[in-house]
């Protein structure tokens, strides 16, 4: 076992070793002409999911949109397990065309170029799609 050069409990507060909580961004297309009601109806249905796993999630966009998972508490984190069954759930609901994700990530510990590289990558999907 590698010994950290923190002890447990500013380890704790750092949120590093075994208390790092990872989490995700989605980016998914949706079918065109949805009215407000279903958009706002679909946002719901993002909620639910989220409630279901134990995560809080946000985003931003109209189509495409881009939307994180990530723990509600200090003592949990996403797995890849959670993160593959999310992505399969939000693959079947009909109001989404396509989907593209990130990789699981620190919540806690990310840089200024990491957020830089996830918009270069928005940017990237988005170019995609709209060939």
């Amino acid at each position: 076992m590698t010994r950290s050069k923190y002890n447990r409990r500013k380890r704790k507060r750092l949120h590093l070793g075994e208390y790092q909580q990872f989490g995700f961004n989605v980016m998914l297309k949706l079918k065109d002409g949805m009215t407000n009601d279903e958009h706002n109806n679909f946002f719901d249905k993002i909620i639910d999911i989220a409630e279901e796993y134990g995560l809080m999630t946000g985003g931003h966009g109209i189509n495409p949109i881009t939307v994180y998972f990530m723990p509600i508490t200090r003592t949990d984190s996403l797995t890849q397990y959670k993160a593959n069954k999310i992505l399969s759930i939000l693959k079947l609901l009909d109001e989404v065309i396509e989907t593209e994700h990130t990789e699981l990530f620190d919540c806690w510990n990310t840089t200024e170029k990491y957020w830089n590289d996830i918009d270069k990558w928005e940017n990237e999907i988005k170019q995609k799609w709209i060939k």
